[in-house]
C-alpha cells in the first residue's frame, strides 16, 4: 500500500473552536477544521466553473439546460459530497485528477436529487417529516 500523506484537517492541528459544536455533539469545531473545509469548497466551486466554461465553449449557443445547471449548482452548499470522493481517492492511493470526475457527478447528481424532490409531481404532501 503507498504512502499516503494526510491533506485533512489533522495535517494542520486542531487550533480554535467553534461555539456551535461539532455535528450537534456539543464538542466544539476545531478552527483547522473549518478552514479545511472552507478551502475544499472553494476548490470544488472552482472546478465546477471551470467544467462549465468549458462546457459553454463546447455549445454553439446557450443552452436552456446549461443555464439551469449553471444556476443550481452555484448556489453553493456544504459540497460535502465531492469532498469524501476526493478524500476516499486520496486515501486509497489514487490522484486527485483521478477523483475530480467522481466527484463533480456526486455534486450534480445530489443537487439535481435535491431539486427533483422540490417539485410539485414529487413533493405533493402536506406534511415533510411529520411537520
Amino acid at each position: 500500500m503507498p504512502n499516503v500523506q494526510d491533506s485533512g484537517p489533522n495535517a494542520a492541528g486542531h487550533a480554535g473552536a467553534d461555539s456551535a459544536g461539532a455535528a450537534g455533539t456539543g464538542q466544539p469545531v476545531p478552527q483547522a477544521w473549518r478552514d479545511w473545509i472552507t478551502r475544499q469548497r472553494e476548490r470544488i466551486d472552482a472546478e465546477i466553473s471551470t467544467h462549465l466554461n468549458a462546457l459553454k465553449q463546447q455549445m454553439a449557443r446557450r443552452s436552456r439546460l446549461l443555464e439551469a445547471v449553471e444556476y443550481a449548482l452555484a448556489s453553493g452548499g456544504k459540497r460535502l459530497r465531492p469532498i469524501l470522493v476526493l478524500e476516499t481517492c486520496r486515501v486509497c492511493g489514487g490522484s486527485e485528477e483521478m477523483g475530480w470526475p467522481a466527484a463533480l457527478a456526486a455534486e450534480c447528481i445530489h443537487t439535481f436529487s435535491l431539486i427533483h424532490d422540490d417539485l410539485p409531481a414529487m413533493d405533493d404532501d402536506d406534511l415533510r417529516r411529520g411537520k
